[in-house]
């Protein structure tokens, strides 16, 4: 409905639709991130933090955080196998500390409701 794009699309028909959903994760339910061959990083991976709808930079992070430890594996002379030290280290690396400091605002969301659940999680967030 914006003046300057609106002559485009006048008399076009809708041929379909799209969205977008967000991959709620966090620390406590993130999968097995190395298997034989591959790993899981970013939304796929549930490095999204919920309250700040952060998900791009932590999937920046795992990006290259994974590629740092295939590099090496490969360095190594490996292929083919388990990138496990990826896995390791994603805990104490600034994903895992973005991750757990907000660790308890969804469940606290989900069990509590929206208006309690939300300032027992800001509270929590507060004091961590």
């Amino acid at each position: 409905t914006h003046p300057m794009v609106r002559d485009v699309f006048e008399g076009a028909k809708r041929i379909g639709y799209g969205a977008r959903a967000i991959m709620e994760g966090g620390w406590q339910s993130v999968p097995r991130l190395s298997f034989p061959g591959g790993c899981l990083v970013g939304d796929s991976a549930g490095f999204v933090n919920v309250p700040r709808i952060k998900g791009s930079h932590n999937a920046i992070l795992s990006g290259m955080l994974c590629a740092d430890h295939v590099f090496a594996a490969l360095q190594a002379g490996r292929s083919h196998d388990e990138v496990a030290s990826y896995e390791e280290a994603w805990r104490s690396s600034p994903i895992g500390y973005d991750l757990k400091r907000v660790r308890n605002v969804k469940p606290l969301w989900s069990k509590y409701g929206t208006a309690a659940g939300v300032a027992l999680g800001g509270l929590d967030m507060w004091l961590t």
